[in-house]
């Protein structure tokens, strides 16, 4: 169903046109890979495969998909999947084949009219989000082994060569190397990169391309030129007709159609998978930049009608481009309007500029397939290649996901695209399954014996002590699968009956699949039912465990308010309802409280009266500081009514991480208040509270006019800190004993 409902904004028309200035030269050069096997003569005829897909599959997904800001392109690995299959159909069909071109173009249009379908079915059955849980491995080593085999395929045309000719061939023999083409192409390559750090207003692909090719020309005056197949080629303008597939029935009889027909199934089908998962990557990638969340049952509808619409009139299969997405992003673009502009600017640039195009020198569009796949590389194999001289301090899981990025990256360069898939899951699945040999729980404890850090008055702390075993607390580790997760969901219902709360801490979590993801939400309704409650933390740092949870309806089931960013958050809260659950009164704002605070114990009625006339009672707003860090004053503070936390800065981060959080009736700035050193933390109150200060120069007074009220103050002090340290030291020992 078409979005009518939104309005066009200046970001949409200025991220399309940055969009499409990143993928009219890809598109150019990712068509004249897929039909390289039908030779120099059809480089004009590849280029349009190219734009076409860019043109009709990224308007039709555009229109019909889940993920407003992502732009459609021709993608790499569909590419090469597709050349695969090319050179397949012209090693089978002879030369003399009438119609032979004709008959490929229908072949690999049936081809991706399959995929489409595929997607389509995806779509419409809901199932297509498994396609997004491929481990990551697979996909790193995927993406790698694509980026090499692309810059491998582009070395011949970069150098002036036939695109037809053995790849590498050019290593015996040097001479056949084109010296303008070559010069030209790497000027490209070289322009590209420092637009990136120097023009980063430009896209770098629009600088590599129109810089390449007037250096083409310039050098061309001095070197003279070798070959027509060095330049596109003239293009046929006229507008596109949806001729694909009718051209190939016309040609049925010249050719055994049900021979090949295995081959257009399977591969599409293989592409439809492939495509999706392309797509809905790049999908997840777009809401981490806009904070919106994408549909995946419509994105996966788009893009097969998008592949439909391109494979009816000959072009490529395309998929959601990250990068070209990113550059549309960046560029203000806000609604799907930007996908739709970026492909009408790019058709209009085909009938426009047909003439400019066709001069384009086919190194220089080498050139920025190189320099942008060279950008593609992925970064977790960078950074665990700088490591590689100390592998033996790298854990084991990392050491053998690496294993399985090498594995995929050379079945994918010396074997096929579809093998080295099926390989690494493979791989994948074996190391998933020996990983369930390790418990699913690292440690578990209750808050009788672990608090929060939270300070607590007494009366709290004998509350969280007497009843703190009814919270419980699962650190869990590895991944949470079919496996594991019902081990875990055995684990609640032999606890269940004595316990009120679980919180499972997913610090140490690693992968979690759909089962998992069921079976929590069975544990929630389980302790739900029994009037009990869950909660999960360190989820929002993990953004794959937040998708996952979010597409399985997990976050639904439980509530985002029982989700927190940490463990010591997710029990504080769960403290504060056991603590209200067994009828704490708050100790209120009255000075005549006074006398119930731990820090007057053993004083008499008129020591309290004395030592209450010394105090300052102030109010503080939510967020306003109480004490900065390197402050000096040795003022002493009491906690009447609200909360403040400890917080000290991490310049790293530019941000503040807590410490502790005071609540009331617990006194602070104890430490600078009898060593007299510079404060050293913040204390920042949460809410609005009510404070009690003891100025340092009352303190002085009174410890001359009544020294005996001075002395047990510093001793209740003591006897504050002494308990404080108690607590540590028994929470410290309880994690050693697990």
């Amino acid at each position: 169903m078409l979005k009518n409902k939104i309005q066009l904004t200046t970001g949409d028309i200025k991220g399309a046109v940055s969009a499409s200035i990143i993928t009219l030269p890809v598109s150019i050069g990712y068509g004249t890979i897929a039909f390289a096997s039908l030779g120099a003569g059809f480089s004009s005829g590849a280029v349009l495969t190219g734009i076409y897909a860019a043109v009709f599959c990224g308007l039709l997904s555009a229109l019909f998909g889940g993920t407003p800001t992502r732009i459609t392109t021709p993608k790499a690995s569909l590419t090469l999947l597709l050349a695969t299959f090319i050179t397949g159909l012209s090693d089978s069909l002879p030369e003399e084949t009438f119609g032979r071109t004709e008959i490929i173009i229908g072949l690999t249009a049936l081809c991706i009219f399959t995929a489409g379908l595929v997607q389509i079915i995806l779509g419409v059955s809901r199932i297509g989000n498994i396609v997004k849980y491929v481990p990551q491995s697979v996909i790193s080593g995927f993406v790698n082994g694509i980026a090499l085999l692309l810059i491998i395929k582009q070395l011949n045309p970069l150098l002036g060569l036939d695109t037809n000719d053995s790849d590498l061939t050019f290593i015996l023999k040097p001479e056949i190397i084109h010296e303008l083409a070559m010069a030209a192409g790497l000027l490209t390559i070289l322009l590209y990169f420092i637009s990136r750090k120097f023009l980063s207003f430009i896209p770098p692909s629009l600088v590599a391309l129109a810089g390449g090719t007037l250096s083409f020309y310039l050098l061309q005056t001095f070197m003279g030129s070798r070959g027509a197949h060095s330049v596109i080629g003239e293009i046929n303008s006229a507008f596109p007709m949806p001729s694909a597939i009718p051209d190939l029935i016309d040609y049925l009889v010249q050719f055994d159609f049900l021979y090949f027909l295995p081959q257009v199934i399977i591969t599409g089908v293989v592409i439809g998978l492939l495509g999706s998962m392309e797509s809905l990557l790049c999908s997840v990638v777009c809401d981490n930049q806009t904070g919106m969340r994408h549909n995946s049952s419509k994105e996966l509808l788009g893009q097969g009608l998008g592949n439909i619409a391109s494979s009816i009139f000959g072009g490529l299969a395309g998929a959601g481009s990250v990068q070209s997405s990113l550059s549309n992003i960046n560029a203000g673009s806000k609604t799907f309007y930007s996908g739709i502009i970026s492909s009408i600017t790019i058709f209009l640039t085909l009938l426009i500029f047909t003439d400019l195009i066709s001069i384009i020198p086919l190194s220089v569009v080498a050139g920025i397939i190189i320099a942008v796949e060279l950008t593609m590389f992925d970064r977790w194999t960078i950074n665990f290649l700088k490591k590689i001289n100390v592998i033996s301090k790298l854990g084991r899981e990392t050491v053998f996901n690496m294993i399985i990025i090498f594995t995929v990256t050379v079945i994918t360069l010396f074997v096929n695209l579809i093998w080295a898939v099926v390989i690494g899951i493979v791989m994948a699945s074996v190391l998933f399954i020996l990983s369930m040999s390790k418990s699913i729980v690292r440690r578990q404890y209750s808050a009788d014996k672990i608090h929060s850090g939270k300070t607590r008055p007494l009366q709290q702390i004998e509350i969280l002590e007497k009843y703190g075993k009814r919270i419980i607390v699962i650190e869990l580790q590895g991944p949470v699968f079919f496996g594991s997760a019902d081990k875990l969901y055995t684990l609640v219902t032999d606890t269940a009956d004595r316990a009120e709360h679980f919180i499972f801490d997913f610090k140490k979590v690693s992968q979690l699949d759909s089962k998992g993801a069921s079976i929590l939400i069975q544990i929630n309704n389980l302790l739900v039912n029994s009037g009990k409650k869950l909660s999960l933390s360190y989820i929002y740092g993990k953004s794959y465990l937040r998708d996952i949870l979010y597409d399985m309806e997990v976050t639904a089931n439980i509530g985002e308010e029982n989700m927190f960013n940490d463990t010591d958050i997710a029990l504080e809260n769960a403290e504060n309802r056991l603590i209200d659950s067994h009828g704490y009164k708050p100790l209120g704002h009255s000075r005549k409280l006074i006398m119930e605070l731990p820090i007057v114990h053993e004083f008499t009625e008129s020591e309290i009266r004395i030592f209450s006339d010394t105090l300052i009672e102030e109010d503080y707003k939510k967020n306003q500081p109480v004490i900065k860090e390197g402050e000096i004053n040795r003022d002493l503070f009491i906690l009447v009514k609200g909360s403040v936390s400890v917080k000290i800065k991490i310049p790293q981060r530019n941000e503040f991480k807590r410490i502790a959080t005071y609540s009331e009736g617990v006194l602070f700035g104890e430490v600078a208040f009898l060593d007299g050193k510079p404060r050293t933390a913040d204390v920042i109150c949460d809410t609005d509270s009510i404070l009690l200060r003891l100025p340092a120069e009352h303190f002085e007074q009174l410890s001359k006019s009544n020294p005996d009220i001075a002395i047990k103050l510093v001793k209740n002090i003591g006897l504050e800190i002494s308990n404080r340290l108690r607590l540590t030291m028994q929470e410290l020992r309880t994690f050693e004993d697990e």
